[in-house]
């Protein structure tokens, strides 16, 4: 009998399927964040890494840490592409939750899965510590999983529960910033580094990235339940 290659066709998300989604990656936000606090730090020095090969920078290392923090160190950057390499951190999860969003408006949740794994394996590859190496072969791991499955009906929850989770980890992680700026001065945001690159109050970027991060997910939302109502 001859065999297809082609992919299982996408099924149409259902209201059920969104709504049921985005609770589950609230509670993962919410709840588990000891856990998946580690792939929101993934988006976050992704942002940095990817925007830095954009300007055509040197990805030196990625590295995740045992609370979540992280950084990226790179190599041949300007003041211009730093600037932008310090913008792209918090605004990483977000930036991808909304390309995911577009993706999922029009039913391709297993281009969502390949992308983020294909994202996943760049990152592994500048991935310095056993902490950022389990913390990123961990979260491809699933991804993997889901994929080899071939179901259709699995990439679609997978898919949706993984944007959500960008989305609202976005965000809480911009609030969690606010609150250590609201500490008092400190050295080691983003923030802080970018106020010494431009010179522009650090409570000017974290208001920024704030308001870009809630903007972000009430568009992702509106795009998600949208590419229903078009469907």
């Amino acid at each position: 009998m001859p065999t297809s290659l082609a992919a299982p066709p996408a099924p149409h998300a259902s209201p059920g399927l969104i709504i049921t989604t985005a609770l589950i990656a609230l509670s993962l936000v919410f709840v588990a964040w000891a856990v998946t606090g580690y792939a929101s730090t993934i988006a976050h020095e992704g942002g940095h890494a990817l925007t830095a090969s954009a300007f055509g920078a040197t990805v030196l290392e990625l590295v995740i840490n045992r609370d979540t923090s992280g950084h990226t160190r790179v190599l041949g950057a300007g003041p211009g592409a730093s600037v932008a390499i310090g913008l792209a951190g918090y605004l990483g999860p977000s930036a991808f939750g909304l390309a995911g969003a577009a993706l999922l408006s029009g039913d391709r949740a297993r281009a969502v899965l390949w992308l983020s794994l294909f994202f996943l394996a760049c990152a592994l590859l500048v991935s310095r510590g056993w902490v950022s190496r389990v913390s990123v072969l961990a979260l491809g791991g699933a991804f993997v999983l889901v994929l080899r499955a071939h179901s259709p009906n699995l990439e679609a929850w997978f898919a949706y529960t993984w944007i959500w989770f960008l989305l609202i980890s976005g965000v809480r992680d911009t609030l969690g910033l606010a609150r250590i700026r609201s500490r008092g001065p400190d050295r080691a945001t983003d923030a802080y580094h970018l106020r010494q690159l431009t010179y522009v109050p650090a409570s000017v970027f974290t208001g920024l990235f704030v308001v870009l991060s809630l903007a972000a997910a009430i568009f992702g939302a509106v795009v998600l339940l949208g590419g229903h109502r078009g469907a």
